[in-house]
């Protein structure tokens, strides 16, 4: 999941013209990681952001456990003021990751959710499912309830299981490669 800015003011300070913070899992090739553990083609979790004037940031946390797969992790990402945002990831196994990134004064309108592949051949991705999609404002928490822009690009398929509308849960996102 990401928070991106595309339009302020500071966003064209950020590499890649965007500035952002995600937070999910990965897989990383040998030398790519500075987590040992992460380096050698397991999926891991991690978090990254790209801020104004301060680049990109990777922090590669820990093995996905194999308990966690095909259950839920919940991911926040919230501005707690003075251009400081955290970070917080729970997966079902019980691992618990909180985190800031600081002196990141974007200003993001987009929430991203979804999968990208990198590489030049055999690329993969496991199904991946985004529910209870949910912003908070003003201390309320709100389900998303449109179903804002779907890309994609092959080899990802992502499209809307269950489309968020007024009066269920954010809906049920979808993404694959390859898709059975």
């Amino acid at each position: 999941m990401w928070v991106a800015d595309t339009t302020s003011s500071v966003h064209n300070e950020c590499a890649f013209d965007d500035c952002w913070i995600e937070i999910g899992y990965g897989t990383f090739a040998p030398g790519t990681s500075p987590n040992p553990s992460c380096n050698t083609y397991v999926v891991c979790y991690f978090w990254a952001d790209n801020r104004p004037n301060g680049g990109y940031h990777e922090h590669d946390l820990e093995v996905v456990p194999s308990g966690d797969y095909g259950y839920l992790t919940d991911v926040y990402i919230w501005w707690q003021g003075a251009s400081i945002w955290n970070v917080e990831l729970s997966s079902n196994s019980g691992f618990t990751y909180e985190n800031q990134s600081k002196d990141n004064p974007f200003n993001p309108k987009y929430i991203r959710v979804g999968t990208e592949l990198a590489g030049t051949t055999g690329a993969s991705s496991y199904p991946a499912n985004f529910d209870y999609n949910q912003w908070e404002e003003n201390g309320n928490w709100q389900y998303q309830t449109n179903s804002g822009t779907v890309q994609q690009q092959w080899p990802i398929v992502a499209y809307w299981l269950t489309p968020p509308a007024s009066g269920n849960y954010g809906g049920d996102f979808y993404t694959c490669e390859p898709c059975a």
